[in-house]
């Protein structure tokens, strides 16, 4: 049996029926989402600064298991939770997070898809990890996406098939928007092939 987890770290546009096998970890105001939703709110875990105190005692009340952190710690709120799934053995990790104002936040969500090899997604955009190879782009699993974005994390060459733009070998730089706003092709499939890991944006 597969222990997926989904951490939910802000109020957003969760469908949890695509969930319905994964365990819940909240963040912030991610576990007042996961109650608000009569979903089973298995672990929550965050300094709550976000949080008021009577929604506090709701979630103590609500989480099977609850851990306040330190506002002084080494590392996010969100990467805490994913140290914990990890802990417990996750075989797959999807977080929800939404774009804030602050830039550092987030620009910290591609360091952590980098990092844990986890997918993040909100109700408008979906990050994850191609890793060096070849790895097809299923229509049907990401047709509501409008724009498919490849980030290069090293200097790399890639190939994309299927897609709306086409390329072959195309060297990338680190860091740089050089296949950016590429699509699908109607109920076609896109492959990418890459020399080194990369990340795939795609936006609504």
């Amino acid at each position: 049996m597969s222990n997926n987890f989904l951490i939910v770290t802000c109020e957003d546009h969760v469908n949890y029926q695509y969930f319905a096998k994964f365990k819940k970890v909240g963040v912030e105001r991610g576990c007042i989402d996961i109650i608000n939703h009569n979903e089973v709110l298995d672990y929550a875990i965050s300094d709550f600064d976000n949080v008021l105190d009577e929604e506090i005692d709701v979630i103590k009340d609500k989480a099977i298991s609850f851990q306040q952190l330190s506002c002084d710690k080494d590392f996010l709120d969100g990467e805490e939770a994913i140290k914990l799934a990890q802990e417990h053995g996750a075989d797959k990790i999807v977080l929800v997070a939404k774009p804030t104002k602050r830039y550092d936040m987030n620009f910290s969500l591609i360091h952590l898809v980098q990092k844990y090899e986890i997918q993040v997604i909100n109700k408008d955009t979906c990050l994850f990890l191609i890793k060096k190879g070849s790895m097809n782009l299923h229509f049907d699993q990401f047709q509501g996406y409008t724009f498919v974005t490849f980030y290069p994390l090293t200097d790399c060459t890639i190939s994309i098939s299927g897609l709306k733009y086409a390329a072959d070998n195309l060297t990338l730089a680190a860091h740089t928007l050089g296949a950016y706003s590429n699509a699908f092709i109607p109920y076609q499939d896109g492959v990418v092939t890459t020399d080194a890991d990369l990340i795939c944006i795609m936006t609504r």
